[in-house]
C-alpha cells in the first residue's frame, strides 16, 4: 500500500497562510511559555501609549494593562460601582501585592485639583471607631524603629523638648483663666514684677509656670481649689516645686478661694518679694 504524499499540491495548507493569531499559537507549542511571555511586547490598545506583554500570567490574550480601559472616559454606574465592592470585600491581599502597589505610587504627586475634589468628597464624614483604629494601626507600622529610637534620643535633649512643649502649648492658643486674670489684674494695678508666661512663653524643665520674676528668681503659681487637689495632679505638682528648685527658683501657691480676699493675696506676694 502506497503512503500518501503530502507534498506540493496535495498538501491541504497549499497555497494558505497562517493569520497572525494562528502563528502565535503554533508558535506557543514549540516553544517555552515564559521565553514567549517575556518576548512578546505590545503598545497598550487604550492609547497611553505604555508597552504590555501581550499575554498574561494565564497565558490569555490581553491588550491592556491592569487598570486600563478600552473606554476610560466611560463612568461606571453606581449599580456596576456596588457590584465590585461586593465582590472584592472578604478579598485579603498579599503583602507581595501591597508592597508592588506601594512601589508603583512612590514618587507619584496628586494634583491640586484632585485634592479638591477628595476633599469636597470626604466632606460631612465621620469615621467609625473600626476605621480610625485601621488608620492608628496603619500609621504605627510605618513608623519605623530607626524613627523611634531617633525621637526617644531627641526626646531626652531637655532643649527639644522645651522646645516642643512650648511649640503646644502656643498652639493651643491657651488663654489666662478666670484666678490668673484676677493676679494679671493685681499685678498691674500694684506694678508687681512679675511677667505672666502661662501661655507656654516659658517652659523650665517641662513645666510652665504661671508668673516669673527672673532678676530675683521668683514664680507664682495659681492653682485650682478642685484640680490641683487630685492625687496624680499632687504629685506632679511636687515634681515641678522639686524642678524649680534646682534651678535657683522660689516659689508661692496663691489658691483659688484666696482670691475672694484681695488685700490679703497682695499682702502674701509682696512678703514673698521682700523676704526673697
Amino acid at each position: 500500500m502506497k503512503r500518501r504524499s503530502f507534498k506540493g499540491e496535495n498538501n491541504p495548507f497549499y497555497g494558505k497562510r497562517h493569520n497572525q493569531d494562528s502563528k502565535l499559537k503554533n508558535s506557543l507549542k514549540h516553544r517555552r511559555k515564559d521565553f514567549y511571555k517575556k518576548s512578546v511586547v505590545i503598545l497598550c490598545m487604550c492609547g497611553c501609549g505604555e508597552k504590555k506583554n501581550l499575554y498574561d500570567n494565564k497565558y490569555r490574550k490581553s491588550f491592556y494593562k491592569i487598570g486600563h480601559s478600552p473606554k476610560p472616559s466611560r463612568k461606571q454606574s453606581n449599580e456596576t460601582r456596588i457590584k465590585i465592592s461586593c465582590a472584592l470585600k472578604g478579598i485579603k491581599r498579599s503583602d507581595s501585592f501591597k508592597i508592588k502597589v506601594s512601589d508603583s505610587l512612590k514618587g507619584h504627586k496628586v494634583s491640586e485639583e484632585t485634592k479638591k475634589k477628595i476633599s469636597i468628597k470626604n466632606r460631612g464624614k465621620t469615621f467609625t471607631k473600626e476605621q480610625k483604629r485601621k488608620v492608628s494601626e496603619g500609621l504605627k507600622k510605618k513608623i519605623s524603629v530607626a524613627n523611634k529610637e531617633n525621637m526617644k534620643r531627641l526626646w531626652l535633649d531637655e532643649e527639644y523638648k522645651n522646645k516642643q512643649r512650648k511649640k503646644v502649648l502656643q498652639g493651643l492658643i491657651k488663654k489666662p483663666n478666670k484666678p490668673e486674670i484676677t493676679i494679671i489684674n493685681l499685678i498691674q494695678q500694684n506694678n508687681l514684677a512679675f511677667e505672666y508666661i502661662g501661655d507656654g512663653k516659658e517652659i523650665i524643665k517641662g513645666f510652665n509656670p504661671d508668673f516669673i520674676n527672673k532678676n530675683k528668681k521668683l514664680i507664682l503659681e495659681v492653682f485650682g481649689d478642685y484640680w490641683h487637689n487630685l492625687p496624680d495632679v499632687k504629685e506632679r505638682d511636687n515634681r515641678r516645686f522639686i524642678v524649680y528648685t534646682k534651678m535657683g527658683y522660689k516659689t508661692l501657691v496663691i489658691w483659688e478661694h484666696e482670691l475672694k480676699e484681695p488685700t490679703k493675696v497682695l499682702n502674701k506676694v509682696n512678703s514673698f518679694i521682700n523676704g526673697s
